[in-house]
């Protein structure tokens, strides 16, 4: 028995999409990473969905002010401040992942939202609307062309949404995570850990959106795993094929006063860390533990020159500690919904 529509859309699209035209498709959803993200208007502090999920009140700090994982360090796939080759295969399966399951929901949707060119031109495209286990649905938008940005009470907010659906007339947010299948089985199992590590960022997600005007109602966290169930497996004999967990966030208006007072507390931490006071780390024997093993920034320094995540003036630059200016572009007016 199915858990969750999405489980069987994206099985289906799987099956029905031309391999070749989802790697192509796939391939182009990495590509298109590498453009998108600029800020035309320099270091701009913003607040994330992603920053508000970071359990580390400094490492949360530290990625606000625009800290890399070293003094001057400008790769991405590092780990206590070492590049790590582990996190350089999670980087590319998250985001060809995220591309293949884009382009499976897209063959699933009656019509589908591409942008072309720059990014700026929106172009209607007809989807296979395939299967009819589920209610029809429309894909609006999707990462890294669909992005949501505003301003509330001296905070800048910007999130890049995976996938915005229309269904049955309400708006809704698809996240989708590619985590290991060691993470998915336990997932699988137990969803408190999922809900833990993904549930902040849903609800940004929603709370940025609905601040633009859009009726946002609940974001799916579509967790997936490469490594199918197993052939003869229980999960086979039952009829699945992808390794997949969906958890769905509903939004509720309490949600709102949470994400303000996340940042508001982030904004404290900024102004007392221009002054010279910054909010204190992990203890240092957590280094070798969750979160500290996992963090980009080493949680102490080391004998070979590295930086420790408390020596916060050696990454301290004018652009750092000056105040944010409010966000430069106008945002899109909502996407009519279909009645």
């Amino acid at each position: 028995m199915r858990s969750h529509w999405l489980t069987d859309v994206l099985e289906q699209g799987l099956r029905e999409v031309p391999t070749e035209t989802l790697q192509d498709m796939a391939a182009r959803h990495v590509l298109s990473k590498d453009f998108t993200r600029v800020e035309a208007d320099g270091r701009v502090k913003r607040i994330s969905p992603t920053l508000l999920s970071n359990e580390c009140r400094l490492a949360r700090l530290k990625r606000y002010r625009g800290h890399a994982s070293q003094p001057g360090e400008t790769r991405r796939n590092m780990r206590q401040g070492r590049p790590s080759a582990s996190s350089s295969i999670h980087f590319i399966r998250g985001y060809f992942g995220e591309g293949m399951v884009t382009a499976a929901l897209k063959a699933c949707a009656e019509t589908y939202v591409d942008f072309v060119g720059d990014g700026t031109e929106q172009v209607t495209r007809a989807g296979q609307g395939l299967g009819t286990l589920w209610p029809a649905y429309d894909v609006l938008g999707v990462s890294p062309t669909m992005k949501f940005e505003c301003q509330v009470q001296g905070a800048n907010y910007l999130a890049y949404p995976d996938v915005v659906l229309l269904r049955e007339g309400e708006m809704e947010l698809a996240q989708l995570k590619c985590p290991s299948v060691f993470a998915i089985n336990r997932y699988r199992n137990d969803t408190t850990d999922l809900r833990r590590r993904y549930e902040p960022q849903a609800i940004a997600e929603m709370f940025i959106g609905r601040q633009m005007g859009l009726p946002i109602v609940r974001n799916h966290i579509l967790a997936y795993s490469f490594e199918g169930f197993v052939p003869g497996s229980a999960e086979a004999k039952g009829g699945l094929e992808v390794n997949v967990v969906v958890e769905t966030v509903e939004w509720r208006e309490d949600m709102e006063q949470w994400v303000l007072s996340q940042a508001e507390e982030i904004l404290e931490d900024d102004r007392n860390a221009d002054a010279g006071r910054w909010v204190p780390g992990y203890p240092q024997e957590n280094a070798n533990k969750w979160p500290c093993s996992y963090c980009s920034h080493p949680r102490v320094p080391s004998d070979t020159g590295m930086v420790g995540c408390e020596e916060n003036e050696k990454w301290e630059t004018p652009s750092t500690s000056s105040p944010s200016p409010a966000p430069m572009r106008t945002l899109a007016p909502p996407p009519q919904l279909r009645r």
